[in-house]
């Protein structure tokens, strides 16, 4: 998958018609109002779309959790894959899974196959090292000098998503449906 010149490698999205209608709805709520949207899918189905009504970040209900592991799939209202706070819920044991729709209407989607789960401090501790590396990287790197500043940060958050989800062996699938 390319951004601006810049390749991550992606798995095809295994997602199901139904995740990919619901995720295409968030981003037709989120286009239309500029807010974030989730929808879960719980033991019983998808639940009600729900907001925190802020243009970037949805709070997750209580009432979504029925003491199973959930999917997740959530609206951005811009171009990143997943945010550090996202890959969170893949540490907490309620969500198997996670999606998301870029307001570029992008999906990805991005689960945890192995069952390892790092301590919530090792996890951050390892992501402020990956964003410290990507960033300084970004720097020297002569393919964005042409960029406008917000398409450098846009392609420096996805490169740091993706090495998150490598670091950790995650799977990572993204692409247009």
């Amino acid at each position: 998958m390319t951004f601006a010149g810049f390749d991550i490698e992606v798995s095809g999205l295994t997602l199901s018609p139904e995740e990919i209608s619901v995720l295409r709805h968030l981003h037709e709520l989120s286009l239309t109002t500029g807010f974030e949207y989730g929808q879960a899918q719980n033991t019983l189905g998808f639940t009600d779309e729900f907001t925190s009504s802020n243009c970037n970040h949805v709070n997750i209900p209580d009432w979504v959790y029925d003491g199973k592991p959930i999917r997740l799939y959530h609206s951005h209202t811009n171009e990143t894959l997943f945010s550090r706070q996202d890959y969170v819920l893949l540490l907490t044991g309620q969500v198997e899974r996670i999606s998301v729709v870029a307001i570029t209407g992008e999906i990805f989607s991005a689960y945890n196959i192995s069952g390892d789960i790092p301590p919530i401090d090792e996890y951050w501790e390892t992501v402020a090292n990956i964003v410290q590396e990507v960033d300084l990287q970004m720097i020297e790197d002569p393919r964005l000098f042409d960029l406008d500043f917000r398409s450098r940060e846009i392609v420096t958050y996805r490169e740091q998503s993706y090495q998150i989800a490598r670091h950790y062996k995650w799977i990572l699938e993204g692409g247009t449906p």
